[in-house]
């Protein structure tokens, strides 16, 4: 009789244990961080969003469409001329490339993973880099020229796809021992914003495109030699990172400097080998969060209280680029090893 009293305990025991497990496998699931892994690759060179759709490009020109959505699915694998790459409006991005004496901006289809177009860009004695603008409308291209009697000249362009056609370039020239460029972000309305270094004090300045015009330029004592800029999505406040884990934002009108702050937590020291570069500034489509890096650490941060909302130090070291999801509740990182993985992270 006491054996058959025992029976609805076990029971109901087991009954706990099996809610339990099924609880913790739940919670489990939601925190796993999605891994998309392409074999056998050489390394990550870009990463972003396109029409919706997570975009790698591969330092080898391999090129791979992502959904945002569970599971990730692949939606498209084609190659394109090189590893350094933007993305566009529409279903569409562009690759600069090499071919005999030029450099050229390859316009790709996403849709149909094709080549449309060539526009040339740049010359084979020059260094060149495109970027864009955050409403993808505005790619400018950058060029560097050879150093000469100590100085160097940077030549910036706007580069009109649709009737393939490049702006006038504007002209800057810096002395080549002193003073240095390292990013640069375009504005919607052709405003560019250059971030460097003057005798390692930081550096910036704006300058408009469409009338070659400098509208202003800083130089701040106070701070280290900037890394990587950024504009908010309304363009109304540029984000510089420096060389030692700060953060510098101005007003992108007159340049007036509105705050200047550490990432890093209290006491946080980093290993003898790693500085403390602040890279791959990314503002999120919502307009409220800023992306960024210091190798190895991603970071997401509230733009107007300057909080962070998201620290992570993954097994494997970030680099190149953080992507935000369409809906701006997700990010991209991608591993510094070749054969490195993307991984999703959900902000919350």
């Amino acid at each position: 009789m006491a054996v058959s009293k025992s029976k609805p305990f076990i029971f109901f025991f087991l009954a706990i244990i099996a809610v339990s497990v099924g609880m913790f496998l739940i919670e489990w699931n939601k925190r796993r961080v999605p891994s998309l892994v392409v074999s056998e690759n050489r390394g990550i060179g870009e990463i972003f969003t396109v029409d919706g759709r997570l975009v790698t490009v591969f330092l080898d020109g391999l090129t791979c469409a992502w959904d945002w959505r569970p599971p990730h699915g692949k939606l498209a694998e084609f190659r394109i001329g090189s590893g350094r790459a933007i993305p566009l409006r529409g279903a569409h991005l562009g690759a600069v490339t090499r071919m005999g004496d030029r450099h050229l901006l390859s316009i790709y289809d996403l849709d149909a993973a094709r080549k449309v177009k060539d526009l040339t860009i740049g010359w084979e004695d020059q260094d060149v880099h495109v970027r864009i603008s955050n409403d993808r409308g505005v790619p400018v291209a950058i060029r560097r020229n050879p150093e000469r009697n100590g100085r160097i000249e940077y030549e910036f362009l706007i580069v009109d796809v649709e009737a393939e056609i490049l702006r006038p370039a504007i002209l800057q020239s810096i002395e080549a021992d002193i003073q240095t460029f390292r990013d640069f972000a375009v504005s919607d309305k052709g405003v560019l914003y250059v971030a460097g270094a003057d005798g390692g004090n930081a550096r910036l300045l704006a300058m408009d495109l469409n009338t070659g015009q400098t509208l202003w330029e800083k130089i701040w004592t106070d701070a280290d030699e900037l890394t990587s800029v950024a504009l908010t999505i309304d363009g109304r406040t540029v984000w510089a990172g420096d060389h030692s884990a700060n953060l510098l934002s101005v007003d992108a009108e007159d340049g007036r400097r509105l705050s200047y702050f550490s990432l890093l937590l209290s006491g946080e020291t980093r290993p003898a080998n790693n500085d403390y570069k602040v890279l791959n500034l990314t503002p999120a489509p919502d307009g409220r969060q800023m992306g960024c890096t210091i190798a190895p650490i991603v970071y997401v941060l509230d733009i107007e209280t300057e909080q962070l909302r998201f620290r992570h130090n993954p097994r494997q070291k970030v680099t190149s680029r953080v992507a935000f999801s369409p809906d701006s509740k997700k990010i991209a990182t991608t591993s510094l090893r070749a054969d490195g993985e993307i991984r999703i992270w959900t902000l919350e």
